[in-house]
């Protein structure tokens, strides 16, 4: 058996390896670029939509109510469950573009992924077993809902304008509004981030040394450390679920927070369009138009809060898969196997027959031989050898 490695690749060729396979990771998600192009405009369709139930509410009571035309109301309740049903339509065509999405970074980056886990690169053991978990994320992320609220984030400005031209003072209002909640998200973020990272690094460090003992599992029996290696995941498992329980109580005090800024800047958009419409600046409809307004304006900025841990998991796979497939990828070793020759061996073959007589061969044959085979037979405690070849 000999063993042909190839010629060892000199530094720069090291290099130039390592910027060809750095951008697998960007050129896969650049294959995504037409799903995600076309989410993002099926996105802005679904928000133009949304405008359907205020407008049909200013019209019921500007138009319907003051001209009780029962015509007019079933004309515009057949408009509102037309553009409603579109609007349903897109948003799973939406949602099966972020699938497609994600399907096509599977199809993309798993070879590359398992040709690094499987080969003898620079990676360790435990970066090899992790690097999959992170595909898993990373798509998982991308076809979770905080994706779609980054989607539908970038109309908020397009419900404020139409709050301003309702009326500036309920503009101004929507445009402060979404201040103060994306004020709440940047704090929240940046709150979270250092309990969210050691959240992780905790967890991955957790589940390196659970299988490291899965799989040493016999030794550990048999040398007796069972009951401590349990007590030591047990310790483990409990302090990573309080580091947790710690993140998801900061998350959830700012999350509660924009909820209740949320509902009652609602209910202030209200007052103020009652107060509008009392002074006869707006009609009675724009009252509630404006307060449907701004709660869609603001629904996305409180769904990025409600994803931050999401998205902060996302984006550290997405940067532990940069970092893994950024290293020197595996040296292709080949392996030449002697050339294969036809051999059959038996030994101490007997059989048992009726009458005590034991029977017993002894063979062996190859292509480059002639079979030749010895044979003894005889009753049970005498045998005579007679030998054939053939």
């Amino acid at each position: 058996m000999s063993i042909q490695r190839t010629a060892p690749r000199s530094p720069a060729g090291d290099e130039h390896e390592a910027r060809r396979l750095a951008p697998i990771l960007a050129g896969a998600m650049r294959g995504c670029r037409r799903h995600l192009v076309a989410a993002a405009a099926f996105s802005g369709l679904i928000n133009l939509l949304y405008l359907a139930p205020s407008i049909f509410m200013l019209q019921v009571y500007d138009r319907v109510v003051p001209t009780r035309g029962a015509a007019t109301l079933v004309a515009l309740l057949l408009i509102l469950i037309v553009a409603l049903g579109v609007m349903s339509v897109l948003d799973a065509v939406r949602s099966r573009l972020l699938l497609r999405a994600a399907l096509r970074l599977e199809r993309r980056l798993a070879p590359a992924i398992l040709l690094r886990i499987l080969g003898d690169g620079a990676a360790s053991s435990s970066q090899r077993m992790q690097a999959l978990r992170d595909l898993d994320q990373l798509r998982a992320t991308l076809t979770g809902a905080a994706v779609v609220a980054l989607f539908d984030a970038p109309w908020a400005p397009i419900y404020i304008l139409v709050c301003f031209m309702l009326h500036p003072w309920l503009g101004v209002l929507a445009l402060v509004s979404g201040l103060l909640l994306v004020a709440i998200a940047i704090g929240g973020e940046r709150a979270t981030l250092p309990q969210l990272n050691g959240v992780n690094a905790r967890t991955l460090l957790a589940q390196r040394e659970q299988d490291f003992t899965i799989h040493a599992a016999d030794v550990a029996r048999v040398m007796g450390m069972r009951d401590a290696l349990a007590t030591r995941h047990l310790l483990e498992r409990a302090d990573v679920t309080r580091r947790q329980a710690a993140l998801a109580a900061a998350s959830a005090r700012f999350l509660g927070a924009g909820k209740f800024l949320r509902l009652l800047l609602q209910s202030a958009a209200l007052a103020l369009g009652a107060f509008l419409a009392i002074r006869q600046d707006i009609s009675g409809g724009a009252i509630f138009a404006a307060s449907l307004l701004l709660g869609r304006a603001l629904q996305p900025i409180e769904q990025i809060l409600a994803a931050l841990k999401p998205l902060g998991t996302g984006r550290n796979a997405l940067r532990s898969l940069d970092r893994f497939l950024s290293m020197p990828a595996p040296d292709h070793s080949t392996i030449t196997l002697p050339a294969p020759r036809g051999r059959i061996e038996v030994r101490d073959l007997s059989v048992r027959a009726p009458m005590g007589i034991v029977r017993s061969w002894r063979i062996s044959a190859s292509r480059s031989s002639r079979a030749r085979w010895s044979r003894w037979w005889g009753r049970a405690g005498r045998a005579s050898p007679r030998c054939c070849a053939h």
